[in-house]
């Protein structure tokens, strides 16, 4: 009879680490490698940086499917732009590394 009891608590403690193991990994984000968008340009910066992240998601969402493709759950995001020379036009492109969900 005092197997019984021993018993049920080595099971309980096995589930108890089954589910702490299990929301361990559930909490990290599952990402994958750097996607560059394709150089765009405009006459505003801020337009221009919008374009070059939907340019970014678009590309993402071919390659990795739509829970990918959402700039604020990315990591080491860079957006890079530029004036070549003096006038109206920017040249932006947006970099970072899709993840499924935020990173914690």
């Amino acid at each position: 009879m005092a197997l019984k009891p021993f018993a049920c608590a080595a099971f309980g403690a096995v589930a108890l680490a089954g589910t702490l193991v299990a929301g361990a990994s559930s909490a990290n984000a599952a990402c994958r490698g750097p996607v560059r968008s394709d150089q765009l340009s405009g006459i505003s910066q801020t337009i221009t940086e919008i374009r070059a992240r939907a340019s970014w998601r678009n590309k993402v969402r071919a390659i990795h499917g739509y829970r990918f493709a959402r700039w604020g759950y990315a990591r080491n995001k860079n957006m890079a732009c530029n004036k070549t020379k003096p006038g109206r036009t920017w040249y932006c492109r947006a970099i970072a590394s899709p993840c499924d969900r935020p990173p914690r």
